[in-house]
């Protein structure tokens, strides 16, 4: 049987000069309904799509192809690789609209990056619906979206695609279950990884499975779900960064603590109504004297000092604060305004105005209402720091006991619930931390190490160490660099 342009792989071969890979092709060919695609980074996504998309504007007069994105600004990405190919195949079509997100093409067709929107979706009829980055959709924006292809029956197909995402509750994993279990002309499912692309780059690919989480490696290149619940640092991450070297707390007698004055740190604060307040510090551990060449411009930080204290009166624990700040220079404070934290974030704020005589530097504070999104990026940054060797954690029972018990749950738009459950203890300590982690700024992720410095090597000299699984090396009693 000799092939047409109805055929979507010869369209692809004939008219945009592409050649599909074989697993592409499956998905091309696919009569399902509903297909679901499950693909790792730079696999051929993309081009999968836009394909189809162009196949189902050019074969059919009229045709109307909706994307919807749950990426920002990825809808509009994806019609731009469309038009490119569209103008690189010299198809007659050109971007119309008052927002430039709409391709119409000679024979009527149209295809339209729409916004991620339940009132813009529902009611409409398309004749094909492409669904990108959908672990990140709603399920109310799924059921509108769907509705749209039910009406143009019985030619009406959608395409959902995306990196794995989303509990097992969640229309996108239950749907690519379903078609990956029992295909069938309703449902069929299609997975591929980063590694299957015969354009692959395997020593780039290697080079992001050391750099990231392996959780997020498994998800974004090796397309695979995750437990959507689970432990959120590993045994091995907490064990090989603690070290029993000297910090400060509430009871250290500040005349005599090992930590000199006027070191710069970055800190957390965590406000408790029946539970703790807690101030958790973190600063760049100060090793010129060529303790860890080996990091090269890579920052080492440690945690030079962290006290919590139950049902403290909001003020008197802002008087522990800047009792701190009077020996810490702390550039940067991150505080929680959630609940209780709103009025004694204000607190603290009037209150360094009286004390900024006595302080170490000027401290900014910012105030933050932390969320699912916030709490994701600082404790993610605080694993990846972790996994990387690059944050030292002291031997302090309370802290270590809650980032061991820190449980995550995945929710919708790639956000996880982190916190230590309710009957188990409490996570003050480590959200603490996590603030002071992000309050760490761009510019200090970097450091300048001088092997010549004299003063410094003097420091060394004499020096109980402690070494990591890496070589890394940190001090019983650790400077802070300034």
């Amino acid at each position: 049987m000799t092939a047409t342009i109805t055929d979507p792989v010869f369209f692809a071969e004939q008219t945009l000069g592409a050649s599909l890979f074989p697993y592409q092709q499956d998905v091309a060919r696919s009569q399902a309904r509903l297909r679901v695609l499950c693909a790792g980074r730079q696999s051929g996504k993309s081009e999968i799509l836009a394909v189809l998309a162009l196949h189902t504007a050019v074969t059919r007069g009229n045709a109307t192809v909706y994307i919807v994105s749950g990426g920002e600004k990825m809808a509009e990405k994806l019609l731009a690789k469309i038009t490119a190919m569209a103008r690189r195949a010299g198809l007659e079509a050109g971007i119309v609209g008052d927002l430039k997100n709409i391709l119409k093409f000679s024979n009527h067709s149209v295809i339209e990056a729409v916004p991620t929107s339940e009132a813009r979706i529902r009611g409409e009829t398309v004749d094909l619906l492409i669904l990108d980055e959908s672990g990140l959709i709603s399920d109310d924006i799924w059921d509108a979206a769907w509705g749209t292809t039910i009406a143009a029956q019985p030619a009406g197909r959608t395409i959902a695609a995306g990196t794995p995402w989303g509990g097992r509750e969640h229309w996108y994993r239950s749907n690519f279950e379903r078609g990956l279990k029992s295909p069938d002309d309703a449902v069929a499912s299609f997975t591929w990884t980063s590694y299957d692309s015969p354009l692959a780059d395997r020593a780039a690919l290697e080079d992001r499975k050391n750099a990231l989480p392996a959780d997020k490696f498994r998800r974004e290149y090796l397309a695979e779900w995750t437990d959507e619940t689970g432990s959120f640092l590993t045994t091995e991450e907490l064990n090989a960064c603690t070290v029993d070297y000297a910090f400060t707390t509430a009871s250290t007698p500040w005349p005599y603590t090992t930590q000199p004055a006027g070191g710069k740190v970055y800190a957390g604060l965590d406000w408790g109504m029946s539970d703790l307040n807690v101030l958790a510090t973190v600063a760049t551990l100060d090793d010129h004297g060529g303790l860890n060449d080996h990091r090269e411009q890579e920052p080492l930080y440690f945690i030079p000092h962290i006290e919590g204290h139950a049902q403290m009166p909001y003020q008197d624990f802002v008087d522990r604060v800047w009792k701190v700040g009077e020996h810490y220079h702390l550039r940067h404070i991150v505080s929680e305004t959630n609940g209780v934290g709103g009025p004694a974030t204000q607190m603290l704020n009037s209150t360094r105005k009286k004390r900024q005589d006595a302080l170490q530097g000027a401290p900014r504070v910012h105030p933050l209402h932390t969320s699912a999104q916030s709490k994701t990026k600082n404790y993610g940054q605080l694993k990846l720091l972790l996994q990387r060797r690059q944050l030292i954690l002291p031997n302090h029972g309370p802290l270590l006991k809650e980032l061991n018990n820190l449980q995550y749950t995945e929710l919708q738009h790639g956000n996880l619930k982190i916190e230590v459950p309710a009957g188990i203890g409490h996570d003050d300590h480590a959200d603490a931390l996590s603030l002071a982690v992000g309050a760490i700024t761009r510019k200090n992720r970097r450091v300048w190490r001088e092997t010549h410095c004299n003063a410094i090597a003097r420091y060394w000299h004499g020096q109980q160490l402690h070494t990591l699984d890496d070589g890394t090396r940190i001090p019983h009693e650790p400077m802070t660099l300034d």
